[in-house]
């Protein structure tokens, strides 16, 4: 696969690059029908968009958006490259208060930008964010870090999780077969 473009954040004057994607929240909230469609402008931007940050006064800022869209009208279709202003007229930065999760940051000296598995650092930047205000920053170790998002899927898993069915243990006692697999198959 090849490594993706990644967002920008400046924090405390410092730039950093995340994989943390927090624009994407914004773009769920909205409906379906009118949720404007990025598409991938390169195979190293699956999303179809980057997204520039900063922190100001414990806040996160969207301050720019390179986005590829993909508009539909009538049986024409085609792509138009868009920045902030189309998704919020007339503003130049936008308080991200749709956002509340983390971004791991990693400086740009740091980042690993080739196919080849390079030695990771084993410390690296946590921000948490609740709501767009900043509420935790700090260096925390690469396997911390992945602990916490482990068990946060863990918990979306559990909240968000299908309900099992009379018709799903009829299954499983017909078909053996569905049951050598992972229950995780399933959901």
């Amino acid at each position: 696969m090849t490594p993706q473009i990644p967002d920008r954040v400046i924090y405390e004057g410092e730039t950093y690059f995340t994989y943390s994607d927090a624009f994407s929240q914004y773009l769920h909230s909205i409906k379906p029908k009118t949720r404007p469609q990025f598409t991938e402008s390169s195979s190293a931007n699956h999303c179809g968009y980057i997204v520039h940050y900063e922190v100001k006064d414990d806040k996160l800022y969207m301050v720019e958006l390179e986005g590829n869209l993909l508009i539909t009208e009538g049986k024409k279709t085609y792509d138009q490259e868009v920045g902030l202003d189309y998704i919020f007229p007339g503003q130049k930065e936008v308080f991200a208060e749709w956002f509340t999760g983390d971004l791991n940051l990693t400086p740009p000296d740091k980042f690993n930008w080739s196919y080849h598995k390079k030695e990771e650092e084993p410390n690296s930047l946590y921000l948490y964010v609740e709501k767009g205000v900043l509420v935790y920053a700090g260096m925390l170790n690469k396997k911390v870090i992945d602990r916490i998002s482990k068990l946060k899927w863990e918990l979306f898993d559990l909240k968000h999780r299908k309900k099992r069915t009379i018709w799903w243990y009829v299954g499983r006692k017909l078909f053996h077969r569905w049951g050598s697999f992972d229950d995780d198959f399933y959901y």
